[in-house]
């Protein structure tokens, strides 16, 4: 008579463990199913207009030569900024752009390509 209690609580306990896991797969689905559909509606791909540089030479010649780097004005009246970001600072480290103007930020970098460098942009 005592093994028909126990047998009824265990029933019930997997009932109730079971619940929990279609909870749960289910709650994982509709994440995976969010994510999926965000990266396929919005075109969340990776950039394709990626240049390639050799970290090695970017400073000595070109775009980001050591006199190029910092805030330009063209002939045009366009702002451009060049940045190069290095393993602890980006140089150069401050960079003053015109009020009100659309600004060009050309960026490079001579971090490998499993480092990430962060911005913080503050007006004045």
């Amino acid at each position: 008579m005592t093994d028909r209690p126990v047998e009824i609580h265990e029933r019930r306990i997997l009932g109730t463990e079971l619940l929990w896991a279609f909870g749960v797969g289910v709650l994982i689905a509709a994440t995976l199913s969010v994510i999926v559909f965000t990266a396929l509606t919005r075109d969340i791909n990776p950039p394709s207009n990626v240049e390639r540089s050799d970290p090695k030479t970017l400073h000595l010649s070109g775009e980001f030569a050591e006199h190029n780097l910092g805030t330009t004005v063209g002939s045009d009246g366009r702002v451009t900024v060049r940045v190069i970001a290095t393993q602890f600072m980006f140089v150069p480290r401050c960079i003053a752009v015109p009020r009100g103007r659309p600004v060009t930020l050309r960026c490079a970098s001579l971090l490998p390509m499993s480092s990430t460098a962060s911005w913080l942009l503050e007006p004045t």
